[in-house]
């Protein structure tokens, strides 16, 4: 535990999605929002794209939605594989414009 006065240690809680079709799934807040019934208050969805740490380079991003705000746009959002490279990047605009935090690395 930490000293007295230090902030309660955090929660890490590990949900894995998967889907046979990821170009008909857009983003929902589901999880987000049964998470944030139980206390939770920051809440990042995760992702990584590459090869593996084997076969090539990897990147991995992490992205804190704001609670509560959820903009049309963000139907348009798939797994990038499934958008062309210019729908990419306008989104990628757009999530780190609206995102409470994002990072990429």
């Amino acid at each position: 535990m930490g000293h007295p006065g230090s902030p309660a240690p955090c929660e890490w809680r590990c949900d894995v999605k998967t889907s046979n079709s990821p170009s008909s799934i857009a983003p929902t807040f589901q999880e987000e929002t049964a998470l944030w019934a139980q206390g939770f208050t920051v809440i990042a969805g995760i992702d990584e794209v590459g090869r593996g740490c084997l076969a090539g380079p990897v990147a991995a991003a992490a992205v804190i939605a704001p609670r509560g705000d959820s903009p049309s746009w963000l139907a348009e959002v798939r797994d990038s594989k499934m958008l062309r490279p210019k729908e990419r990047e306008r989104l990628c605009e757009r999530i780190l414009g609206w995102a409470v935090a994002a990072k990429v690395g």
